[in-house]
């Protein structure tokens, strides 16, 4: 046995003495604790551990399993609220996770950037449409335990009233019925699924031609296959599943014949490229977090940056756009039915940092759709698109010069 294999040996050793440890802890712990029925975030002695573990690093040892115990603790004193070391995860009246945001914001940095970007594509004669996916804990706050509040609804609605005044068209969400993941703070494949032809029928309005074939268009021509409790989500994995459980993960597929080609880029190189039906150009295995897989990202094959998507049995030559957040994925995956190309953009920090408005000029889309959740309202970066401060307020100059002419 050599030097490498003897470390090792050792490594696992102490692994399991630590967690021979944390069980005799958690025994004598929870006994205390029930007899009293009562817990606090500064007397858990696993959420001490939990918390060392979480400001380490993802290489400490039986960190999950005590991210799992310290969930354990607090579902047996049925405790809706676990401190954790980047927020509170509470949980709420219909057994759902959520991470509120309690104060609001005036989202002026985001709506002046959007309001720009629609005055430049309108010059263009580009239509823009806005999709706004309302944040979960906002959108159903009235599940949130007593004392417990979130304010992003009321940032939506000044987000909203300020992108509309100038000229922007909108697609509100929170008037639709959406869907979310339990365990995850994602839309579900279903709402993603819905907004698609939503999506089409508002471009249609606003004057976009596109007149989309009936087999693609009619929810009948698609199966759904519904894994039962086996994705946990964002959420749930910073408490673990015995305190959260799993969802249900719906696939969505289209039963009618299609030819895609797939491409995800990341900073101008070609990382991945796949082809074939819908399924198999568009849809790969979960990746494994370490914690539990991650289902949601499967559509688009886990990509982020930027997607191009050829759809080769287009009935049109159109050309779409989509900017926006990870709501994308599977909302991207579906529309790029309707187009003969789709490019989706993942403008989050650490993403696709190029200028949207050079990318739009050399693309030339047919048509623009920014949906973000709006969660991003409270993060300026995500609205920066790839500009300069500085350069903004060029932009703003020259939108207001087009759009009125005689100044």
């Amino acid at each position: 046995m050599d030097d490498k294999d003897v470390k090792q040996k050792k490594w696992i050793q102490r692994g399991g003495y630590a967690l021979a440890a944390v069980f005799l802890a958690i025994a004598v712990y929870f006994g205390i604790s029930i007899l009293n029925n009562s817990i606090g975030p500064s007397y858990s002695i696993i959420q001490t551990l939990r918390t060392a573990a979480e400001n380490a690093n993802d290489l400490v040892p039986l960190k999950n399993e005590i991210i799992d115990l310290n969930g354990l603790e607090y579902s047996i004193l049925q405790k809706n609220e676990i401190p954790d070391v980047a927020s509170t995860v509470i949980k709420g009246t219909d057994n759902y996770l959520y991470i509120p945001v309690s104060d609001e914001t005036d989202a002026a940095v985001p709506a002046g950037h959007i309001s720009i970007l629609g005055g430049y594509l309108k010059v263009k004669d580009i239509p823009l449409l806005y999709i706004s996916a309302p944040y979960k804990s906002g959108y159903r706050a009235k599940f949130l335990p007593v004392g417990v509040s979130d304010g992003t609804m009321a940032t939506h609605e000044k987000f909203i009233s300020q992108i509309s005044k100038n000229g922007v068209s909108v697609m509100d969400l929170s008037d639709s019925d959406i869907t979310y993941f339990r365990t995850d703070h994602h839309w579900t494949i279903e709402s993603a699924f819905n907004t698609t032809g939503a999506s089409i029928a508002k471009l249609k309005d606003l004057g976009f031609e596109i007149d989309p074939s009936s087999i693609v268009s009619d929810p009948g021509n698609y199966s759904s296959e519904t894994l039962n409790n086996i994705f946990l989500g964002t959420i749930g994995r910073r408490v673990g599943a015995l305190y959260a459980g799993n969802d249900n993960f719906t696939y969505i597929t289209p039963n009618f014949n299609t030819d895609i080609y797939f491409e995800y880029r990341s900073a101008g190189s070609i990382i991945q490229t796949k082809e074939g039906d819908f399924s198999n150009a568009l849809i790969s295995p979960p990746v494994d977090t370490g914690q539990a897989p991650d289902y949601y990202s499967t559509y688009l094959n886990n990509g982020v940056n930027e997607i191009r998507v050829t759809n080769r049995l287009a009935d049109n030559d159109k050309k779409l756009l989509i900017v926006g957040d990870s709501y994308g994925r599977p909302f991207g995956a579906f529309m790029s039915l309707y187009f003969a190309e789709t490019r989706i953009l993942d403008v989050q920090p650490g993403r696709f940092g190029d200028s949207i408005f050079d990318y739009i000029d050399s693309y030339k889309p047919d048509a623009v759709i920014v949906l973000f959740s709006d969660i991003e309202l409270y993060n300026n970066d995500v609205y920066k698109f790839g500009v300069e401060p500085e350069k903004w307020d060029t932009l703003a100059r020259l939108f207001t010069q087009q759009s009125n002419p005689q100044n």
